[in-house]
C-alpha cells in the first residue's frame, strides 16, 4: 500500500485575491504561483490539490480558485455565447451564462470546467464582460447579447 505522508503536510492555501501561501510564507514567485494554479486539481471529495507526478499537496481555497483576466468574443457565436474567459493560468474557457451570478458582496463569478470550479471576476473583466449585457426595459431581466442572441442571466448563483 502507498504511503500518504503528503496528506499529514499542512495544505498550501489559496487566499480570496489568488495569492499563495506555504506555511504561512507567501509564495512571491510569480512562476511557482502560475506552475501551482497550472497543476491544481479536485479529489474525489471535491477537495483542492496540487498535483505534480506522484507527489500531492492539499490546498485550503479561500474563495474561488481562478481569476477572470479578461473576455474574449470567440471566432464563431456557439451555444456558449461566443464568449471565452481568460482564467489565471493563461487558459481560456467558454462562458457559460447559465453559471454567471453576482454574489451578495457584489462580486461577479462564474464556473467553468464543467461546472466543477468556481471563477472570481476581475474588475477589468467584469467590464468587458458587462459590454454584453443588456436589460429588458419591461422585465428588469438582464441578458447576454451578442448579435441576435439575447441569453437570459440567472438572477442568482448555481
Amino acid at each position: 500500500m502507498e504511503q500518504e505522508w503528503w496528506k499529514q503536510v499542512p495544505p498550501l492555501r489559496l487566499d480570496r485575491e489568488g495569492r499563495w501561501y506555504d506555511q504561512g510564507a507567501r509564495v512571491t514567485n510569480p512562476r511557482l504561483a502560475e506552475f501551482l494554479l497550472t497543476h491544481l486539481s479536485k479529489d474525489e471529495d471535491g477537495r483542492y490539490l496540487v498535483v505534480v507526478g506522484r507527489d500531492k499537496r492539499y490546498v485550503d481555497v479561500e474563495d474561488a480558485p481562478y481569476r477572470a483576466l479578461g473576455i474574449e468574443v470567440a471566432g464563431t457565436c456557439a451555444s456558449s455565447g461566443g464568449l471565452l474567459v481568460r482564467l489565471n493560468d493563461g487558459s481560456l474557457e467558454p462562458f457559460d451564462p447559465a453559471t454567471f451570478w453576482i454574489a451578495d458582496d457584489g462580486v461577479p463569478y462564474c464556473l467553468v470546467r464543467n461546472r466543477a470550479h468556481k471563477v472570481r471576476y476581475t474588475a477589468e473583466s467584469y467590464r468587458q464582460l458587462s459590454a454584453f449585457i443588456t436589460e429588458e426595459a419591461d422585465t428588469g431581466r438582464h441578458l447576454l447579447q451578442i448579435g441576435s442572441q439575447r441569453i437570459p442571466l440567472p438572477a442568482s448563483g448555481p
